[in-house]
């Protein structure tokens, strides 16, 4: 991979984990809005209805339940959001590595161009002496300097290409995993809405769910 399609993925890869930072702050907090009516519904259906009343144990169980994974839940959601806002704010830098690179790789084609123009340069029949023989000599030492530099700006562009480019398989995993996290939350926020306050301890199932995804990333 170039410098220049390394490049494409790299802000790709930091896009994604830009979104991700993002819609993990907004998901989590639909969910958390979404479970604060679940349970207000749950404690209403509780003090007003008969049946319900018989299940008040459970229902405040449950309740409880709710709270303390959320309680457990918030330091992990936390901790990614860091995670994510970290990698984004290492990213920069690393666009100016891979500007340096494309630059280089320019230099050594321009480099290499010059190289091709200087051979042959001062083939004059009618010239000959010592003064040509200084002169051919101080070409073929200005091809080899050329080339030379051709290879280390080539070389040098290509070893900045691949840590621009293990930098972006970095990212990317990071933003995959925000990108999955967003689901998780969204699927539990759209749970929580549509519970009915006798579903409460389904949401304890999903939230537990949730706790044990994120313990085992």
């Amino acid at each position: 991979m170039d410098a220049l399609a390394a490049l494409g993925a790299f802000r790709e890869a930091t896009d994604l984990v830009q979104e991700a930072t993002t819609r993990v702050r907004e998901v989590w907090a639909e969910l958390l809005a979404a479970l604060h009516d679940l349970l207000r519904r749950a404690r209403l259906w509780r003090s007003e209805d008969a049946v319900a009343r018989l299940l008040a144990a459970e229902i405040d169980a449950s309740a409880a339940a709710v709270d303390a994974l959320v309680a457990r839940l918030r330091p992990g959601i936390e901790a990614e959001l860091g995670t994510l806002a970290e990698t984004a704010n290492r990213a920069v830098p690393v666009f100016t590595l891979f500007d340096t690179a494309i630059d280089l790789a320019g230099a050594a084609g321009h480099l290499a161009g010059l190289s091709a123009e200087m051979t042959g340069r001062g083939d004059l029949e009618a010239w000959s002496g010592a003064a040509r023989e200084s002169y051919d000599r101080r070409v073929r030492e200005q091809i080899t300097a050329a080339d030379v530099a051709a290879e280390e700006a080539a070389a040098t562009s290509r070893w900045l290409t691949e840590i621009g480019t293990a930098g972006a398989a970095y990212v990317t995993k990071v933003g995959h995993r925000g990108a999955e996290l967003v689901n998780r939350l969204a699927e539990a926020a759209v749970q929580a809405v549509e519970a009915a306050p006798a579903e409460l301890a389904r949401i304890v199932t999903t939230l537990d769910r949730l706790e044990m995804a994120m313990r085992e990333e």
